[in-house]
């Protein structure tokens, strides 16, 4: 493990990408990742753990 993240790939059976940025904010760098600004939508803790729950 040379950069101490090489777990993230074998971790999850659906997989998963991490993603590292500074000085932008969340709306900003969704949107340079291609995201179209009118359907980004924050989400309470609450909201995000109920979906959690979910099957």
């Amino acid at each position: 493990m040379a950069n101490g993240l090489r777990w993230i790939s074998t971790a999850y059976d659906l997989g998963y990408t991490f993603t590292l940025c500074e000085g932008i904010g969340p709306r900003d760098l969704l949107a340079r990742m291609g995201a179209e600004p009118h359907h980004l939508h924050e989400l309470s803790d609450d909201v995000v753990a109920e979906l959690q729950m979910r099957p």
